[in-house]
């Protein structure tokens, strides 16, 4: 296994994200727990602030790709975000979000750094694939119901991280599951899983001090 990191599980409805990005640190080299990354997070999804925590403390470089226009909601602010971006992501985004205008700070912060670098395109397992292949931790938000072959019933985005790929197998560690187990997807079911609106890759490498 490439990466041989412990399971997180989310411990709340809202908390799978801080569970993937405990594990997204923990495969980086940092020693973590998710009461650490809660903190960060403020405990909610918390993207914005652990991804500018990473970049500004821990000189690691991101790469963003999705089709919700970051840039917006950094120049803009939140409602003009919702205006670019799909209804039911934008809606996603506010529910789990106390004041998601405090993230504009954030946001802002990482398009001023030289450790993040966003791409407005949707993400695919060709992009997972390039990234992972070239040392990048990555995770994805994604539909997870697309994975396990369920019927949607509601439109839920949620974040899982990838442990390995092996040719058509890809690897990962889901946080809605508890114990030390993985889990494996083809190709196929994943590619399926990124055509939800909101789908998104997160590639995350340590940059080497000169």
């Amino acid at each position: 296994m490439k990466y041989n990191i412990p399971q997180v599980k989310q411990i709340s409805d809202i908390s799978c994200a801080s569970a993937d990005f405990t594990m997204v640190a923990n495969a980086l080299g940092f020693n973590y727990s998710i009461e650490n990354i809660l903190k960060i997070t403020k405990s909610e999804i918390g993207f914005a602030p652990f991804w500018r925590f990473l970049a500004e403390n821990k000189n690691i470089e991101i790469l963003d790709f999705s089709k919700n226009n970051l840039k917006v909601w950094a120049e803009k602010g939140f409602s003009s975000f919702g205006k670019e971006t799909g209804e039911k992501p934008f809606n996603f985004l506010k529910d789990r979000i106390a004041n998601p205008d405090k993230y504009q700070e954030d946001i802002k912060y990482l398009f001023k750094s030289k450790n993040f670098k966003f791409y407005h395109k949707k993400p695919n397992v060709n992009l997972l694939k390039k990234y992972f292949v070239n040392g990048y931790v990555c995770d994805v938000m994604l539909d997870p119901w697309a994975i396990y072959g369920e019927e949607p019933p509601r439109y839920s985005l949620h974040r899982v991280i990838i442990l390995d790929i092996n040719g058509d197998e890809i690897i990962f560690h889901d946080p809605s599951f508890d114990g030390e187990a993985f889990y494996k997807s083809d190709t196929a079911k994943f590619e399926k899983s990124f055509q939800i609106d909101g789908a998104e890759l997160t590639c995350y490498k340590q940059r080497k001090i000169s």
